[in-house]
Order: structure tokens, then sequence, then C-alpha cells
């Protein structure tokens, strides 16, 4: 019995601890819900998620942030200056005099401030300049070799202060400091953080005293609201009230590094661990890096904080920059914090009905938000095993509201209807379909609803009394994507980007865009001008390799030089909008050899390749019709000597000549042609005539025989020479006809060599061989005309001259008068 009674209260006890456990175990579930929801509600919303530019700064150390008046944010790393144009991160190499930063020594780039047309760079060693025209560095010649601890901007003057000193436009102001960490202007004072409390030096009377005294190593300032300074310590953050010197507010905090406040007044303070943020009523938030979340803070030392002309929070970081955007057009909702739940949803689509509800359908259910914003807003959650507002799947991908004030609702639960009295999706099954897997709704003209399933697409008509989705007519089946590409357009449409999944909007019921995404969702003001923003021209690069000159950029015109390789131009573009929702790739019009052409920027920029020498112009196409715009670049790129005008009028000129050469070389072989013709026919005729004449063709040589006898007297015999000069005579005779007979002729014709010719004749004659073969030329010439029966170009071409100005000059040398007067005087 005692055994019995021991075992029961065992089992009494074991079944009381199951049960504590069991309770135990739902209260702390409910608790950590109920922590998390408070949690979602708690933290400021736009600090939940960061931008992190893609990872695009991930390997650097931020330490200094500003902006120029472009809109250009510069960046000032460990390692140098950055720029970031919304798109992309470009390093600008530090080189002074031909020395790189390295052998400068400058350390880090740890202040910047910007003024209209350069940088002010406060490094731990020195300080520069960057000329934001010339995008070149210059080494002032003030705090040399010292750690700048701030730069700030008061009276129209740029005030300056290092671990010792203090700066007024490069002249050092006559105070004595030591042991600086900050320095920031604020109304007519300029604020000095240093180990042992605050300094404050008056613009007006110029004189330097202690104000704050209870706090150490301050390193930086905000001004909170009238009479109040906050004021960041190595230990402690504290807000100090002037009128009566004594905190207000005193938080604990690792090293606050930087500070500013938003535009809702809230105060960010950067720390060795994290981000602190504390609302106008002093609620405080901690913000740390999450290794698991992409878009979390990108690092835990935050070392600048910077609010930029539009208001976004620029966060630098040991491991890069994190920026906050502060987009009016852009509004974004995460599920948890609608409905104070963990669960997700991946929001496939969304839409609004008449009565401005927001559905949200997708991979867990359908969402429903009324009063999105308000006091009154309320939701419901369709999905499946809920008890209040059961799905039969949770998958849903399409959702209309249709011009009737009906809610359709279509995916693997089928198509769903909206019965408002109860607030349920009822279910209507499509008549001869399968599967009643729905993928698109739509509604076409005279509110016919049109619905395409896996297999088919069907205009329906609703019967309530049955559920019954009754099939008016069978059409061409959709293809199933169709949503995607309405997506896809709306997107392209109005310019924006994002990780968003669904987008609705619809002109008759509102101008808002609605985005479905990873368990968030935004509305998207539509807005004509975004398309138009002015664009600007941050870089231009050539050949992968080289960037251009900026101040040519500026310009707006550029010229490259002579060269054969520029295959590659890339320029990049920016309209400084870094909300991160509106894109800014749009079309422009290049204006070059072969006409025009419209390019789309990808990423930020435009790609030129492949150009050949000539003027190229880049201009936006504006969305608006007629609209024009200046050309935002111009490029030349020269031709090659070679290939340049005056090269080409050469060419030209050097063709003509060719072709007037070649013609002048025709016109000299016809010329040629025909006197040879004209020379064989007068050669014939005089021949002919000499034939009718009875005369020999041993004129000279009969007449030289004559000569050479009567000579000899009554012997008769003639020496060796004589006979040698008639066989030459005979064989001149005998040639005469041809123009190039010369002393090599008579040398193979005679079998005598040329050298031996000349020597004998000269020896017999006292004339040359060339004199003598004229001499005889000249003699039948005269013997021919004296007869009166040949013409002046007969004889010529008898007796071997081709040219006739050459024959008159010889005749005339020897007779004294031109060959047509010895012709008529011998008639």
């Amino acid at each position: 019995m005692c055994n019995q009674s021991a075992n029961t209260l065992k089992l009494l006890t074991t079944n009381s601890i199951k049960f504590l456990e069991i309770n135990m175990r739902f209260v702390l579930t409910i608790f950590f819900h109920f922590v998390c929801l408070m949690v979602c509600m708690a933290q400021p919303h736009q600090y939940h998620q960061f931008d992190n530019l893609g990872g695009k700064t991930q390997t650097l150390c931020i330490r200094s942030i500003t902006q120029s008046d472009e809109g250009m944010m510069w960046l000032g790393a460990e390692d140098g200056l950055y720029s970031y144009d919304g798109h992309h991160l470009h390093k600008r190499l530090l080189s002074i005099d031909g020395k790189t930063k390295e052998e400068l020594s400058l350390g880090c780039f740890t202040r910047m401030a910007s003024s209209k047309d350069s940088l002010l760079i406060g490094c731990e060693r020195g300080m520069l300049s960057f000329n934001l025209h010339t995008y070149t560095f210059r080494l002032l010649p003030y705090a040399k070799g010292k750690n700048v601890k701030g730069i700030a901007r008061a009276d129209e003057h740029w005030w300056v202060a290092t671990e010792d000193a203090l700066y007024c436009d490069g002249t050092q102001v006559s105070v004595s400091i030591t042991n600086v960490f900050s320095m920031t202007a604020i109304d007519s004072y300029i604020y000095i953080g240093t180990r042992e409390g605050v300094m404050r030096y008056g613009l007006r009377n110029k004189r330097l005293e202690k104000v704050a005294a209870n706090v150490d190593y301050v390193t930086c300032f905000v001004p909170a609201d009238e009479g109040h300074l906050w004021i960041g310590g190595a230990t402690h953050l504290i807000a100090w009230d002037a009128t009566r010197d004594g905190n207000t507010f005193d938080l604990e905090v690792p090293v606050a590094k930087t500070m500013c406040v938003d535009k809702e007044g809230n105060l960010l303070v950067g720390t060795d661990h994290g981000l602190f943020i504390i609302e106008p009523d002093k609620t405080t938030h901690h913000i740390l890096h999450d290794a698991r979340i992409d878009d979390s803070l990108a690092g835990d030392a935050v070392w600048s904080l910077f609010r930029d002309n539009d208001d976004n929070i620029w966060i630098g970081t040991n491991s890069g920059i994190s920026m906050v955007p502060d987009n009016d057009q852009l509004t974004t909702y995460t599920l948890p914090s609608i409905t104070g739940e963990s669960t997700g949803n991946q929001i496939f689509c969304i839409s609004r009905d008449r009565q401005g509800r927001i559905w949200m359908g997708g991979s867990n259910g359908v969402l429903y938000v009324k009063n999105l914003g308000k006091p009154t807003q309320t939701f419901r959650w369709y999905r499946m095993n809920d008890s209040q507002y059961p799905l039969r799947h949770n998958r849903v991908r399409a959702i209309l509201p249709d011009s009737q004030g009906r809610v359709w609702i279509g995916g693997d639960c089928g198509l769903l209807l909206l019965n408002e009295a109860t607030g349920q999706l009822e279910a209507y099954a499509i008549e001869d379909d399968t599967n009643n897997w729905v993928y698109n709704i739509e509604e076409h003209e005279k509110g016919q609803i049109v619905v395409t399933t896996f297999s088919a697409t069907y205009a329906i008509k609703p019967d309530a009394a049955t559920h019954t989705a009754k099939v008016v007519k069978k059409l061409p089946h959709q293809s199933l994507d169709v949503q995607q590409k309405d997506f896809e357009a709306t997107m392209d449409a109005h310019h924006i980007k994002g990780n968003y999944l669904s987008a609705y909007l619809n002109h008759e019921w509102s101008d808002t865009i609605l985005l479905g995404g990873t368990d968030v969702f935004a509305t998207f003001k539509s807005r004509a001008e975004t398309k138009d923003f002015p664009h600007h021209i941050t870089d231009i690069q050539v050949n992968k390799q080289r960037f251009l000159d900026h101040q040519d950029i500026l310009s707006g015109h550029i010229t490259l030089e002579p060269n054969d390789q520029y295959h590659y131009i890339e320029i990049f573009l920016a309209n400084f909008d870094y909300a991160g929702e509106s894109s800014d790739d749009f079309s422009y019009i290049v204006t070059g050899q072969n006409g025009e052409s419209i390019l789309q920027s990808t990423g930020g920029s435009i790609l030129l390749t492949d150009l050949k020498p000539g003027t190229y112009q880049l201009t936006p196409k504006l969305s608006t019709p007629n609209s024009q715009l200046s050309p935002l670049i111009t490029i030349i790129i020269q031709a090659p000597w070679y290939a340049t005008t005056l090269a080409k009028i050469v060419y030209v000129l050097m063709v003509i000549a060719l072709l007037y050469g070649i013609y002048l070389y025709w016109q000299q072989r016809k010329r040629l042609k025909k006197e040879r013709e004209e020379r064989a026919t007068l050669l014939a005729q005089a021949k002919e005539k000499e034939r009718q004449l009875l005369s020999d063709n041993e004129y000279l040589s009969a007449q030289l025989r004559m000569q050479l006898i009567e000579k000899s007297g009554e012997a008769g015999e003639l020496s060796s020479d004589e006979k040698f000069l008639l066989d030459i005579t005979r064989i001149i005779e005998q040639n005469m006809d041809d123009s190039d007979l010369n002393v090599n002729t008579l040398s193979a014709k005679s079998g005598i060599s040329a050298k031996q010719l000349y020597r004998r004749i000269k020896a017999i004659t006292g004339m040359t061989a060339v004199a003598y073969i004229r001499d005889q030329r000249l003699k039948k010439a005269a013997s021919l005309l004296s007869k009166g029966s040949f013409t002046v170009s007969e004889v010529m071409y008898r007796v071997g001259f081709s040219s006739a100005s050459y024959f008159t000059r010889c005749f005339c040398d020897e007779y004294g008068v031109p060959p047509s007067e010895y012709n008529e005087g011998e008639q």
C-alpha cells in the first residue's frame, strides 16, 4: 500500500514537472515574440537596414566624409581619397612633385571639408587641398607634420585645429591650446575639445575660455536645441546646458568618435562599439554589425558620420560605408512592423482595391492591410491552418481588384473571391479545368474576367449559388509569366531599382506604385520628372587604363591625340541621387561619324567602342517629346598625320598628278606612234622618189670615191685609210635612215672596235665619228633637197633625223640656211 502511494505520488510529481515545463516553454515563446515585437516597433525604421554600396567599400576604413557642391561624395580613407557618384568608386592617386602618398608620409585622411572649388583634407601629419576642377593635390604650407584634429567654416574663414595650434585661413591664431582632440564652429564660436574639457574661442572678442570641464577627452561636438551642446568623450556622451553649465543627459559610450543629427532630430553617435541613436525624447538605441545580415551596419567601429544635401546619412566604419537613404518618394514597410510577427512572406503579387486596401500575395498566403499608416490601421493574414482566415494553399500568384469592387485571388489555392460580408476568401472551381492552378487574373473590356491557369486561358463568369466559375469562352493560352513581364515593364517605365518581386500601378485610382519584396513592401510616388534628372559626367576612362583630365571633362570638350587604339571609351554618369531606388540608367543620343545612335547606360556608364577619328557628342534623350538638351560632352579624336585633311589633300593631288602623268605618257606614246607612222610613210615616199629618179643609194660613197681617185693621181691606187673611210661611208649611207645609227652600230657592222673607229676617222677626216656621221647625213640631205622632188620631212626621215627642230638647227649650222630655203634656192 505504501509502495502504491509512493508510485502515485511519484507519477503526480513527474506529470506536474512536465506540465510546468510545457507552460514555461509556452511562456518563454510568448515572451520571446513579445520582445521581438517590441524591438521591431521601438527601433527607428530608417536604421533597420543599411545600404552598404554593394560592398564596394568593405575593404576600406573610412575616416572622413564630405560632399562637393556638384553632389559628388568624397571619402577619406586610411589609404587615400576616394570619390563615389552613386555607382562608381574611384581612388584619386596622391602625387605631389612626383612623390606618392607613402613618400609624403601624411598618414590617414582624418578630416575633410568642401569649399566651392576644392577639398580641404586634414591628415595625421599635415594639410592638403584637392582641386575639384583639375583633380590635383597640393600640400598646404601650414600645419606641416601636425595631426589635424578639426576643419570648420565660420565667418567666411576656414579654421583648422591641430594638436597644439589653431589656424585661421592658414595663419596661426595666438592662443595657447594643448592636447586637442576635436574642433567645430557653432554660431560665433570655435569649440575646441581637449583632454581636459571644452574650450571656446570667440570670433568677436578673440578670447579663449573653458566652458565645460566635466567631460574628459572631448572627441566631437554637435549643437542641440538652443543653449545646449552634445559633447562626446572617451567614455561618455553628455548634453551640456550652457545656461547653467551642467549636464541634462549622460550616456556611457565606448569612445564617441563622431556625431551628427538627422532630419528627424535624432542624434547619431559613432563609437568604437557601433552606432548609438538618441531620439528627441532621449530614447536610446544601439546598432551593431550583424555578420548574418547583409544589410546590417558595415562595421562596429564608426569613424565618421555625414548628412548630405538630400538628408541621406553616411556612416564611415572600419569596414566601409553604410548609408541610410532619405527618400520621400519611397516609403518602406517591413512585415513585422505591420503584423508584429517574425513570420515573413515573399510578395509575388501586390495590389490596391477601390477602398484603398492593400493586398499582398506570395509564398505564405495573402496579407491584407487597411488604412496603412493611420491610427486605425488593421490587417488580416489569410494562410493555411489559420483558424480565423484559412487558405487551402499558401502559394498565391495573382490578385485582381476589379471595377465592380470585387477582389479576386489566384494561385495553387485555385480561384478565390472575397466575400465582403464574412471577410473570407471563397473558392470558385473553374469548369473543365482539372488542376485549377491560377497564374494570372485580368479584367478585359465590359468587366469580363479572364483567368489563366496552368493548362488554359478562360473568360469566366462567377456563379455565387454553386461557387463555380462558368467558362464563357476559351481563349488562346497566355504566357504563364505575364505578371513577371508586367512587373519588369513597370519598373523600367518608372526607372525603379531595388530588390523587389512585384509592382502595381493603377492611374485611375492612384499615382503611387506598390512594390512587393521579401518580407517588405513599399510605396513609390510616381513622378514624371524622375525620368529627366540632370546628369553629370564624373569620369571618362580610355581603354580601361587611364582617366582623362577632369578639367577637360568639366569644359565639356575633349580632344584625344592621334591613336589607332581608341577601341574602348567609358563615360561615367551620375545624377547624384543616392537614395537608391530611382534608377539613372537612361538613354543617350550619340552623334558621330555614322550619324545618330541611341545607347542605354548600364550601371551609370556609357560604352563607346571601336571609335574612328572624328567628332562625337553625347546628349541625354529625355522622355518629354520635343525636349532638347545641350550635349553633355564633345569628344574629338584627332586623326593620325596620314589621315588628316592636309594628308588627304596631298593624296588627292598625288592621284591627280599620277593620272595626269599617265595621260601625258599615253599622249606621248600616241604622238610617237603617229610620228613613227609618218616617218615610215615619208621614208617610203622618199625611197620611191629616189628610185624613180634613178638615184642609187651610194651617192655619198660614189662622191667620196671620185674625190679619192682624183686625189690619188694617175696611179689610181687607194691607201688603206682611204679604203677604210670609203667602207665606213658606204655603211653610213646604207643605214642612214636609221635614227639610232651611231659609233657602236658602225663598229658592229664593220667589225672594227669603236675605239679604233674613233681614232682612225679622227685621223683621216679631223672629225669625231659622231660628227662624221652627222656630216654625211647633212650632205645626203642637201643632195636630196637639191633635186626639188622631196619635202623637208621626207628628207629629214630619209637621212635619219627624228626631230625637225634639231634637223633644222644642224642644217643651218652646216649650210647657213634652213632646209626649206635651201630647197627653194635650188629650185
